[in-house]
């Protein structure tokens, strides 16, 4: 067996565990239901891969290759309908169009129209494409197009940083997934190169899973950043490295001793880290411009907020001036009321606004003793905190919150 039989296997290997991971979700939408059809028909489309790559009977190998066109039709269907479902689509001819396409590849399937038969080559079976092959290709590269364009439209339009970036993914996700497709055409095309959609469909469904499941918990920007941060830097210092040694042995025309190697690397160890310094701050200034620019926020907040009297729409514009700051989804202002208790007075994002704290509350009184920000994550570990009722606690659950910040 070769890397390419046994590679789609893997496929639906990992496509079974983050379908586990997105079916335990607790809160059940649109969005997770279409990304759940799409997992599914992922799985089984790798598995019919698999059993079609390593069947020894042919006629075998072209009933898995027809199933597993209708199975990739379906993944591509669903990540469609489930990048269009984030906006608003009035258009009944892009909302049908699919399911009218999925439906044809089925009745297709039956006949020699997709796939004509299969043939051997150095990598294995492969499929013979028939006359309808290019035309359903054409709507297939359609669909991820239009899927794509959707995804960074909503994005786009979206103010909130983690939305954003749980887009990022998606997007990237679904551009590997269409060059992959592009790297399984070229064979058929007599380019002597291995399929190339599985390893592109892996990438596709890690990414995307990142961004439904623990997008907050990844930023993608973050891990550019350091990527390419260690890349420069590592660059940097191999070429010293070389540089050193070419210098020696070409232009002083003498070998390196073993004490003159040791020598570069202790150089080229001091020089790192104020290169990486260097480096560290070109990177931040390319990702992170826009928190360069959170100066200018400020002195629009201040001259928003100049001739405001009216509370509420002061507190407004400060979770509003917050959430752009942080760059978070969700802000809520607590302020003590006539009962000494703590409501929200002002919110942005989702989430529940009738919130309310007592002044008796562990987390009120945890704050105004250490005026320290408190984290989620406390709430479970400090035993001041332990004693937080259960509607307090669905209060906070309401809000998401995951920072207590003392005013």
């Amino acid at each position: 067996m070769s890397i390419n039989t046994i590679i789609p296997f893997v496929q639906a290997v990992i496509t079974t565990v983050l379908l586990v991971f997105v079916l335990r979700l607790r809160k059940q939408t649109t969005q997770t239901r279409l990304f759940t059809v799409f997992l599914s028909s992922m799985t089984l489309w790798g598995l019919f891969i698999g059993f079609m790559r390593n069947s020894l009977n042919l006629n075998h190998a072209l009933y898995w290759e027809k199933g597993a066109m209708v199975l990739i039709t379906a993944t591509v269907v669903s990540i469609y309908y489930f990048a269009i479902s984030h906006e608003r689509m009035h258009n009944r001819v892009l909302i049908s169009l699919p399911a009218v396409y999925f439906i044809a590849v089925v009745v297709l399937s039956f006949t020699r129209l997709l796939v004509e038969g299969i043939e051997v080559d150095e990598f294995g079976n492969a499929p013979v494409w028939s006359a309808a092959f290019y035309p359903w290709l054409v709507i297939l590269y359609s669909l991820i197009l239009i899927s794509i364009f959707s995804l960074w439209r909503t994005r786009s339009t979206s103010k909130s940083y983690e939305v954003r970036n749980r887009y990022l993914y998606l997007i990237i996700g679904t551009s590997l997934c269409f060059v992959g497709g592009i790297l399984d055409v070229l064979p058929a095309l007599g380019l002597p190169i291995p399929p190339g959609s599985i390893y592109a469909n892996i990438g596709f469904a890690v990414l995307t899973s990142i961004a439904i499941l623990r997008f907050h918990l990844l930023d993608i920007r973050i891990v550019v950043r350091k990527s390419v941060a260690y890349l420069i830097t590592s660059t940097l210092v191999a070429v010293l490295y070389v540089g050193f040694i070419l210098f020696f042995s070409t232009v002083l025309q003498q070998s390196l001793p073993t004490w003159a190697h040791i020598f570069i690397l202790l150089a080229a160890a001091l020089l790192l880290q104020a290169v990486w310094q260097w480096v560290q701050r070109m990177v931040d200034k390319m990702f992170y411009r826009d928190q360069y620019e959170f100066m200018k926020e400020l002195e629009k907040f201040s001259q928003e907020n100049h001739d405001i009297s009216n509370l509420k729409e002061l507190g407004a514009s400060l979770v509003g001036l917050i959430s752009r700051a942080f760059q978070t989804a969700n802000v809520h202002l607590l302020l003590q009321n006539e009962t000494n208790s703590y409501r929200s007075v002002a919110h942005i994002g989702e989430g529940n606004l009738h919130v309310t704290l007592s002044k008796r509350s562990p987390i009120i009184q945890w704050l105004s003793n250490n005026k320290e920000v408190l984290l989620r994550t406390q709430l479970e570990t400090d035993p001041k905190l332990q004693s937080i009722t259960a509607f307090e606690k669905n209060d906070i659950n309401s809000m998401d919150a995951e920072i207590f910040i003392p005013l």
